[in-house]
């Protein structure tokens, strides 16, 4: 231990040396228990499907099309906003288009969130409840699935989180900026 300028000590796990080896440790374990095997899955659920041919068809061609029926002419896929299969869109052009890379794409959106939430655990909760926190989240059966599968939600969830993070920000620091900020990002989230 630590010793304070008030001759207490401060315990090891609040401390930032010990803090951040283990919290980034929890999270190479949470990004590591998702990628485990991801190419070898069949496809779990059809909308990852669904949401795959329409960002490698926006990545091939530039059209936001829906797969229809054979012989069926396309049809422009409305049901969602488009910003998850732009983004996806855009990963495909670097990485290639394939149930593969999207899995990985929502893997990147996974890490951002556990990265995100243990700042966000540390500011709100402090370090030993922020690893604690992070730790059910990496190590959780159904997000480690869920969080694996091309869904919209692995990249709607890191801005969430990342809204929530700047207004606490805010609200600690009181800057009028921040605020404004919180609520942009929120706000997409929400869009």
């Amino acid at each position: 231990m630590r010793r304070l300028a008030t001759g207490l000590q401060t315990p090891f796990y609040k401390r930032g040396v010990f803090f951040w080896p283990t919290g980034l440790l929890i999270i190479a374990f949470g990004v590591v228990a998702r990628l485990w095997n991801i190419a070898n899955r069949p496809g779990w659920e059809w909308d990852e499907g669904v949401y795959v041919y329409i960002a490698r068809n926006l990545a091939q061609n530039g059209l936001l099309e829906f797969k229809t029926d054979y012989l069926a002419h396309p049809e422009i896929y409305a049901y969602h906003p488009p910003f998850h299969f732009l983004l996806l869109a855009e990963w495909f052009k670097l990485f290639g288009a394939g149930h593969t890379q999207a899995r990985v794409f929502a893997v990147l959106g996974a890490t951002i969130t556990m990265t995100l939430l243990l700042i966000l655990l540390r500011t709100v909760i402090g370090n030993a409840w922020a690893l604690i926190g992070v730790s059910v989240i990496a190590t959780d059966m159904w997000l480690n699935f869920s969080q694996r599968v091309a869904w919209i939600e692995n990249s709607l969830i890191p801005i969430g989180v990342l809204g929530i993070l700047l207004y606490v920000l805010a609200v600690k620091k009181d800057k009028t900026w921040l605020y404004a900020l919180a609520g942009l990002v929120a706000g997409s989230a929400a869009i």
